[in-house]
């Protein structure tokens, strides 16, 4: 096979370089130091998952164990289970 990157006629395998999918790569450009194989895919796919369900994580209290207003604003029902009705008008929601 002939290296993407180089174009040598070597022995190549796929990888992930730089955060770009490289179908044929040899080794020796695969070891080369400004080209390194990374896993930034999976940081790719927490901050994907972390966008697409930021809801889901938001908490009921805040660090000072007060009302989180962001958790009341998503799930108001949710809300008359965690809370009273003082905490509630107190939050101004």
């Amino acid at each position: 096979m002939v290296c993407d990157v180089c174009g040598n006629k070597t022995k190549t395998g796929s990888a992930v370089v730089g955060g770009e999918y490289i179908p044929q790569i040899c080794h020796t450009c695969l070891q080369r130091g400004s080209r390194t194989a990374r896993g930034d895919s999976a940081q790719y796919n927490r901050d994907r998952d972390r966008e697409d369900h930021r809801r889901d994580i938001i908490q009921p209290y805040t660090k000072r164990n007060t009302p989180n207003r962001s958790f009341i604003e998503a799930y108001p029902n949710k809300a008359k289970d965690y809370f009273n009705s003082k905490e509630l008008r107190q939050s101004g929601v």
